[in-house]
């Protein structure tokens, strides 16, 4: 039986995606309540607890008509019910990570690379700052995190509010406030690396890393991702994840030089078309 997404349904969730070891069920609980109304997030779960998907819209970026699934591969009713959801609610164009998509009609758009580091006692340069340090600066890390909203690929994640980068971004529960890097040029935050950790499984994800487009090739995104390297090793952290889309060679290059090696490549599938093929047309319960 497929049903409602519950709160407490988030630990067990978050288990079924083992590509992404770092998500706990705190982070993808806070990641469903702090979408804003236009994302109409929904969320399913099959009542033995081995199955999740969600459908939202993209919210960051100002195409209103693209949506995301994110069902594992083989979970084809949970598929179907999320994408219908979507193409009932207006959705053009479809988006789902996954493998062996090309049977629902969907194409490949890129591959997301998933890369892992084991953190040493890395040199740092001076100059990182740990974003504690920011407490009472929020609106100029705002600031910093629109203008790093280009990513390659894909439209400009930019248009987000205050308020709404203030309850998805800085409350994520899992958001290190010590382990997380901003560095400063001329008095005014100009590079950042954030990370999300697992104290409890010693574990750590790249939640962020990004430059102000002017300030690109100075090595500032490369000395704030050295400052939570060290950060890492220095407080038990054994292993920090991280993922690029396969266009964004800057930062694949970053990564690689940091000692990150890939390993998981998941592909990004699009589908563009305002209806599913027959035997997905099923109604959203």
């Amino acid at each position: 039986m497929i049903r409602d997404f519950r709160p407490d349904d988030a630990p067990a969730a978050a288990a079924l995606y083992p590509e992404y070891e770092w998500m706990t069920g705190a982070r993808l609980l806070h990641k469903l309540e702090t979408r804003p109304a236009r994302a109409q997030a929904r969320a399913w779960m099959r009542d033995d607890l081995t199955g999740f998907v969600l459908a939202e819209f993209d919210w960051a970026s100002r195409e209103r008509s693209l949506g995301y699934v994110v069902a594992r591969p083989g979970d084809d009713d949970l598929f179907d019910i999320a994408e219908a959801y979507l193409l009932e609610r207006g959705a053009s164009t479809l988006k789902a990570l996954g493998h062996d998509l090309e049977r629902r009609g969907y194409e490949r758009e890129h591959a997301e690379l998933f890369s892992m580091l084991e953190p040493s006692l890395v040199d740092v340069p001076p100059g990182p700052r740990p974003l504690r340090d920011f407490a009472g600066r929020e609106l100029e890390l705002y600031d910093l995190a629109r203008a790093c909203g280009d990513l390659p690929g894909g439209k400009p994640e930019d248009n987000f509010s205050y308020g709404e980068w203030l309850a998805e971004a800085l409350g994520d529960p899992t958001l290190d406030r010590d382990g997380s890097f901003v560095v400063e040029l001329d008095g005014r935050p100009a590079a950042f690396a954030w990370l999300v950790v697992d104290r409890g499984r010693r574990l750590a994800a790249n939640e962020m890393t990004g430059t102000r487009p002017e300030l690109r090739g100075r090595g500032l995104a490369s000395t704030a991702k050295l400052a939570t390297i060290r950060w890492a090793a220095e407080n038990g952290i054994s292993r920090i994840y991280t993922s690029n889309h396969e266009e964004n060679a800057p930062m694949v290059a970053i990564n690689r030089k940091l000692g990150y090696r890939v390993v998981a490549e998941i592909v990004d599938y699009e589908r563009t078309g305002t209806t599913a093929p027959s035997r997905m047309r099923t109604s959203a319960p």
